[in-house]
């Protein structure tokens, strides 16, 4: 098997005869997230359940993001970078329309780009500029197994006399 510049074996790419599909199918929608998206990609791939594939959708980046995605997705082929996403500039032709005159659509159109092509029995959102718990993945999936229809993890944060103290969503105002 070939090596990485890293030296390190790639995993290997998703296809139908040597990979079935994963468990979970991550979704992320980049703009402009140079800074951010490597953290987000690195919290992916320290999760303890390794059965997943992760779709990030670049919405017409004008910064260095694609570049970082790309060096993960050579690393890692669970993880992809779908085609840049975005509509034709005004007044361009959309036969004509170079990368450069993208336009975003926005993180909900560039999630379900990425869904349309999402392989994974289950879909989890992260955001680029966000990082998980490294067990986040294997909790969410093991609570799934209970015959649930959703599963909605999120965390509503308050200050209170300084201090930071989490609350359920329903409790804070």
């Amino acid at each position: 098997m070939k090596t990485s510049a890293s030296g390190r074996a790639p995993t290997p790419a998703p296809n139908s005869v040597t990979n079935p599909a994963p468990l979970v199918s991550i979704i992320t929608p980049c703009r402009n997230a140079e800074a951010f998206v490597g953290a987000a990609i690195d919290s992916v791939r320290a999760q303890t359940l390794t059965d997943w594939e992760m779709l990030i959708v670049d919405d017409a980046s004008t910064d260095a993001s694609a570049a970082v995605i790309k060096d993960y997705a050579a690393r890692d082929n669970r993880i992809r970078l779908l085609p840049r996403h975005g509509v034709a500039s005004p007044g361009s032709h959309p036969s004509t329309a170079a990368p450069t005159n993208l336009q975003p659509t926005g993180a909900a159109a560039a999630r379900n780009h990425a869904i349309a092509q999402a392989r994974g029995r289950y879909i989890a959102f992260l955001d680029a500029d966000d990082v998980w718990f490294a067990d986040k993945l294997a909790k969410q999936t093991a609570f799934m197994n209970y015959d649930v229809c959703l599963c909605v993890g999120m965390y509503h944060w308050k200050a209170i006399m300084s201090q930071l103290r989490q609350c359920s969503w329903a409790s804070c105002s």
